[in-house]
């Protein structure tokens, strides 16, 4: 698979080796993102809900 930015995506073994930095932010990101959220996440991670915080609806 490809990815436009590559360079911005990591693997879990990377993130579970960092310690806490203020310049890293791990974003939570699922289909069903407040009920994911709300089961677990990384401890830190932001939620971002795709479907209205980035998915476009215009086109």
């Amino acid at each position: 698979m490809e990815y436009a930015t590559p360079e911005v995506l990591v693997d879990t073994e990377w993130v579970a080796t960092q310690t806490p930095d203020e310049n890293i932010r791990v974003v939570e990101v699922d289909y069903d993102p407040e009920n994911s959220y709300r089961r677990g996440h990384i401890p830190g991670a932001v939620l971002m809900k795709w479907k209205s915080d980035i998915n476009d609806t215009q086109s």
